[in-house]
């Protein structure tokens, strides 16, 4: 890492996927997903990458975390030495809780199942350490044998986000984390992460499509379209004056109490 201070480095990230057309499946061109992406991130702090559907977001995320090759590029994440154990310092939240969690598994098979396979938890300990990162994340315990369609959509993630910080993780990923839950749901479930942030010394890459929920948890926010970034900075400063219009498009669709429906 160039900086102490950093626990992520991106440096000119490259994600392209082949157009493969023909009989032989010959490559004919490629889909930039991400195209020269660079930025840093600090150690406890809450990084916002926004942008529309499309924009490269979640590619770049999804690099960042392992699961997908990058085309070129460097990903330095601290603690951990390449994609393979990326698990050991970065977790994530994905937007959809249901797909995320595996319906034949109870609540303390799906907390606990990680935990135990690293060496962890002990097998006789599981109980008590599922019960405690379901107290952290406010349910009970008394859920503990229960499975993923009995609950509601904001239980569900809270399980999830439970689950992520189970394998202490420097870096939570959350990709698209609330955009899947109504308003209130929502409320709670930024201030659930806020909270974990704090506590377990958390850094957070939030990525999402809505720079309202951004201005609200972000310290510094990344804006990306086609693949690249327009625009970076404090996210006070970026969001109070937009220098990329591209930025100022995403401020005007913002929801405001009182405005006139168009």
């Amino acid at each position: 890492m160039e900086s102490p201070d950093s626990i992520l480095e991106v440096r000119d990230l490259k994600v392209w996927f082949p157009v493969k057309k023909g009989v032989f499946a010959v490559t004919r061109g490629y889909v930039k997903a991400v195209d020269g992406v660079s930025f840093d991130m600090r150690r406890g702090e809450t990084l916002g990458v926004v942008g529309e559907s499309g924009c490269g977001k979640t590619t770049m995320a999804r690099a960042v975390l392992g699961l997908v090759r990058p085309t070129a590029g460097t990903i330095e994440l601290e603690g951990s030495t390449g994609p393979r154990d990326r698990w050991r310092v970065a977790q994530a939240v994905f937007q959809d809780p249901l797909s995320s969690l595996n319906p034949r598994h109870t609540v303390l098979e799906l907390l606990t199942e990680a935990m135990v396979y690293h060496g962890l938890c002990p097998r006789n300990a599981r109980r008590g350490r599922a019960a405690a990162l379901l107290e952290a994340v406010g349910m009970s315990a008394d859920v503990l044998d229960r499975y993923p369609h009995e609950f509601s959509g904001g239980q569900r993630q809270r399980i999830c986000i439970a689950r992520a910080v189970s394998l202490r993780p420097k870096l939570l990923v959350c990709d698209e984390a609330v955009s899947a839950l109504d308003l209130s749901v929502r409320a709670q479930a930024l201030d659930l992460i806020g909270g974990l942030k704090a506590k377990l010394g958390l850094s957070v890459l939030f990525i999402t499509h809505d720079i309202g929920v951004v201005q609200h948890v972000a310290d510094r926010v990344v804006v990306m379209k086609d693949g690249r970034i327009v625009e970076s900075g404090d996210c006070a400063g970026v969001l109070k004056s937009p220098s990329a219009e591209y930025t100022r498009y995403l401020m005007s669709a913002v929801p405001r109490i009182g405005a006139a429906a168009v």
